[in-house]
C-alpha cells in the first residue's frame, strides 16, 4: 500500500482536529497518511488489526456478514471518525472493515494508539467520546433498515457521502450500493430510478450525483439528522473541556 508523509496539520480529519495543539504534537509523529483503495480489507472479524485509520477523503464500511453471505453495512466512518476503536482498546474486532470510497487516510499503528492512551488523558478522552457518536450510528442505521423505505436509506446514504467526501458526485455502482444496504440489487436499481425521475440525483454508469440538495432532504428519513446531531454535540462538548 503507498504511503505518503506524515501531515503537520490535523484539519483533515475532523477528530484529529478536536485535539488540543499539544496533543497533537505528541501523536503526529506516529500519523502516516496512506492510500486506501475501494474493496481493501483493514480487518476481518474477530482480528485484532495492527493498525487504526482515521479517513481523510476515504470511507470506511463496518460490515457484518450472516452464516449465509449476506452483508451489510452497520457504520460508515469519513473524515468525522476512526476506524478501529475496538483496535485501540485491544480487543477483537466485532466486524469486518473494507473501504468503501478510494482515498486516503491517518493510519496509527496499534501498539502506539494504546501507549498515547496510556500516557494522554486527552486522546482517550477523544476515542471514548467518538465510541458514543460510533454506537448512536449503529443504533440509528439498524432503525433504518428495519423501517424505512430503500430510496429513504440511499437518501441517507448519500448525505453520508456529501458530508464525510465534501462532493456531490460519487463512483460507486449498484451492486456496491446494495451490499452497503444490505438489499437486492433490484431494489436499489427501482430505488434509484425514482430517486432520479424525481430530479433528486442524476446517474451514469457507476457515478451518481446529487441534483437537488432540497429535494433529497425533504425525502430523506430523519435517521441521517439523528446521527449528525449526536456526532456534533459530543465533539463540541469535547472541544469545550479540553481547550488548549
Amino acid at each position: 500500500m503507498p504511503e505518503k508523509s506524515s501531515n503537520d496539520t490535523p484539519s483533515l480529519n475532523r477528530l484529529l482536529a478536536a485535539l488540543p495543539y499539544a496533543e497533537w504534537q505528541n501523536i503526529k509523529k506516529a500519523c502516516t497518511i496512506v492510500e486506501v483503495h475501494k474493496g481493501q480489507v483493514l480487518w476481518e472479524a474477530e482480528e485484532r488489526g495492527r493498525f487504526i485509520y482515521f479517513p481523510i477523503n476515504s470511507l470506511v464500511s463496518l460490515m457484518y456478514e450472516s452464516g449465509e453471505g449476506d452483508s451489510i453495512a452497520v457504520a460508515t466512518i469519513g473524515r468525522h471518525g476512526i476506524a478501529g476503536t475496538s483496535i485501540a482498546m485491544g480487543l477483537k474486532t466485532p466486524d469486518r472493515a473494507v473501504i468503501s470510497y478510494t482515498g486516503t487516510a491517518y493510519q496509527m499503528a496499534s501498539d502506539v494508539v494504546r501507549k498515547e492512551l496510556a500516557d494522554c488523558g486527552d486522546f482517550q478522552d477523544l476515542l471514548m467520546t467518538y465510541n458514543q457518536g460510533l454506537v448512536t450510528q449503529i443504533a440509528q442505521n439498524a432503525i433504518c433498515y428495519r423501517l424505512h423505505r430503500v430510496d429513504q436509506q440511499l437518501c441517507r446514504l448519500f448525505l453520508e457521502m456529501n458530508d464525510e467526501l465534501q462532493t456531490e458526485t460519487f463512483f460507486i455502482t449498484h451492486a456496491e450500493l446494495a451490499n452497503l444496504l444490505g438489499v437486492r440489487r433490484e431494489s436499489v436499481s427501482l430505488g434509484l430510478t425514482n430517486l432520479s425521475r424525481q430530479g433528486v440525483i442524476e446517474t451514469s454508469r457507476g457515478k451518481i450525483t446529487i441534483a437537488n440538495h432540497g429535494k433529497l432532504m425533504s425525502i430523506v428519513c430523519e435517521c441521517h439528522e439523528v446521527v449528525v446531531e449526536c456526532r456534533d454535540l459530543i465533539l463540541n462538548k469535547y472541544r469545550s473541556e479540553h481547550r488548549s
